[in-house]
């Protein structure tokens, strides 16, 4: 195996994770890359794995939980932050397709809709009861879809979307470097890729090791560092502007 980010070939073990938060059943080793830390999971699990398990993430009292989160004052700060960063990478430009892969209940959408509400405003997500309640929101356009499935669906023309907006799913995504390279395809020339990523060479990681919250097996499958992450964008033609 190569690493996702410098595709150097040796890795580190580090520990052994299970899954404390929502009780999947199993256990992967968590290993590091020799060259520039970026960390993921052994064995990385299958696209029909992880479409199970992105169908039952959803209950009814885990979207509760999830709706309170989402419409909390932390969750409800980040979606404003999100905004203003793109706004002032933006400026001048006429906004016109807007895409957000793993939307969930569509909360960060919701907010780029009302900055640009003359764009079309897409959202996919692959649980189909976070994709429901979603749908509620008005002038979201959301579809229970992931992104490859979306772009060979032709929701919106190739090269022509303003904004992409990828929320804490880059983790989630078995390749990155894939779904990278498409969403660079998909933007104009001027266009605009938001990421937001656990930060494994963190304090907190550091801190808590094996522990950390950020691990969540065996949905976060990459954690990056920030040299790794910075390698894998600029590989795919990405320019980095800002970082929070």
């Amino acid at each position: 195996m190569r690493c996702v980010c410098c595709h150097h070939e040796e890795f580190s073990y580090q520990y052994t994770l299970r899954d404390l938060s929502f009780g999947e059943d199993g256990q992967w080793d968590f290993v590091c890359c020799n060259e520039c830390g970026h960390g993921f999971l052994l064995p990385i699990p299958t696209e029909e794995e992880l479409v199970t398990l992105y169908t039952n993430l959803y209950s009814k009292e885990k979207k509760e939980q999830m709706i309170k989160m989402g419409k909390g004052d932390f969750d409800q700060s980040l979606q404003h932050r999100r905004a203003r960063m793109l706004a002032e990478s933006l400026v001048g430009q006429d906004i016109r397709c807007i895409v957000d892969v793993g939307c969930g209940m569509g909360f960060s959408l919701e907010k780029l809709a009302q900055k640009w509400p003359s764009s079309r405003s897409v959202g996919l997500e692959m649980s189909p009861i976070a994709a429901e309640e979603a749908q509620k929101i008005e002038g979201v356009d959301i579809h229970h879809l992931s992104f490859q499935q979306a772009i060979q669906s032709q929701i919106w023309n190739r090269g022509e979307v303003d904004i992409i907006t990828m929320n804490h799913v880059v983790e989630h995504l078995i390749d990155p470097k894939v779904d990278l390279q498409k969403s660079y395809d998909q933007l104009r020339p001027n266009g605009v890729l938001l990421i937001e990523i656990p930060h494994l060479d963190g304090w907190g990681r550091r801190w808590m090791k094996k522990w950390w919250w950020g691990h969540l097996p065996p949905q976060h499958i990459h954690l990056f560092t920030l040299i790794g992450i910075d390698k894998l964008l600029q590989d795919v033609g990405y320019t980095i502007v800002s970082k929070e």
